[in-house]
């Protein structure tokens, strides 16, 4: 379904994780930066995958109203603000990618004539022009893609508040297309295993993790409102 306005999904750690533990791969030698280009473009699936999944998540009839897409994507855009500003290369200015570009970072194989140079014959490029191409190609590209999706692709198929706006009322028996259920594309409202999707078990099982008691939902919401 996409990013909420809080921005509660793992999506949006992605920089604190970036910044707590890319560092960690501090490169050595050759295979150390082979190693990291690795583990950056585990980066670029985890974003590609989202994506994939909500275009699915479309296909299904599991889609936020428009006011919730249009919240989710400022949401998740103030994560990533120098991308979602200047592009991919705007991932050179992210605060969790700095360490990353210090000179201090790939000291150990810059300072190892041979191992640079085993780099550079190999890939021809100096260890910090492909560390710079690594972080745009892996992390401020397939951000920026994404970014493009949300806003330029998946926000049509968002729906008006009036037909949804909330779990409760998923998944839609129609895929939308700007405002308007389009008739000849019925979701078949499952999830790839076949397992049918239900909105209102979804919201049970959300609101039972933010309360502390038994009591059902609408005994919980009609307390709240008498008192």
């Amino acid at each position: 379904m996409g990013p909420n306005l809080w921005c509660w999904q793992p999506l949006c750690d992605t920089p604190s994780e970036i910044k707590k533990s890319l560092y960690h791969f501090k490169p050595n030698n050759t295979k150390d930066l082979e190693n990291l280009q690795k583990k950056l473009a585990e980066i670029k699936e985890t974003f590609v995958q989202y994506r994939k999944n909500m275009e699915y998540g479309v296909l299904v009839g599991m889609v936020r109203s428009v006011e919730e897409c249009k919240a989710g994507i400022n949401g998740l855009t103030a994560s990533f603000r120098q991308i979602s500003i200047k592009g991919a290369k705007g991932i050179f200015e992210e605060s969790f990618v700095k360490r990353l570009l210090q000179p201090e970072f790939l000291k150990n194989l810059t300072e190892n004539t041979d191992e640079s140079k085993s780099w550079e014959s190999k890939y021809g490029k100096s260890v910090n022009e492909s560390l710079r191409e690594f972080l745009v190609d892996n992390v401020g590209k397939p951000i920026d893609e994404f970014f493009t999706y949300l806003r330029k692709d998946h926000v049509q198929h968002c729906v008006p508040s009036n037909v949804s706006s909330g779990l409760a009322t998923l998944p839609l028996s129609f895929v939308y297309v700007n405002n308007t259920a389009d008739k000849s594309r019925p979701t078949n409202k499952s999830l790839p295993t076949g397992e049918p999707l239900n909105g209102k078990k979804s919201y049970q099982q959300i609101v039972s993790y933010f309360t502390t008691n038994s009591m059902s939902l609408l005994i919980y919401i009609t307390w709240d409102l008498t008192c």
